[in-house]
């Protein structure tokens, strides 16, 4: 995934006249898109980095509209999803 999107960068950077440059930041694996600006995944900045990085945007994990009971319960429930990929194990976690 790394090495496909510096190509793509590149690509889209030399389609642009200067100083316009497009720079390739990271890769989230796994992840979630719910809609648009709302999406949370495990983020990964460079292909050595030992372990990722949770990162949410726009949902209940970060948003302050909500109980806070909330949040952590989505976040952990996320997380957990993530790390085993595992349904049964997230149900067995919210039951």
């Amino acid at each position: 995934a790394f090495k496909v999107g510096q190509q793509l960068a590149n690509f889209v950077t030399k389609m642009n006249p200067p100083p316009i440059q497009l720079q390739f930041e990271k890769v989230y694996h796994p992840c979630l898109l719910l809609s648009k600006k709302r999406y949370v995944g495990f983020k990964w900045e460079s292909p050595d980095q030992p372990s990722p990085q949770f990162e949410a945007k726009g949902i209940e994990t970060v948003r302050r509209d909500s109980c806070g009971i909330v949040a952590d319960v989505l976040e952990n429930s996320i997380k957990l999803l993530f790390e085993s990929k595992d349904v049964s194990s997230l149900k067995q976690y919210l039951w």
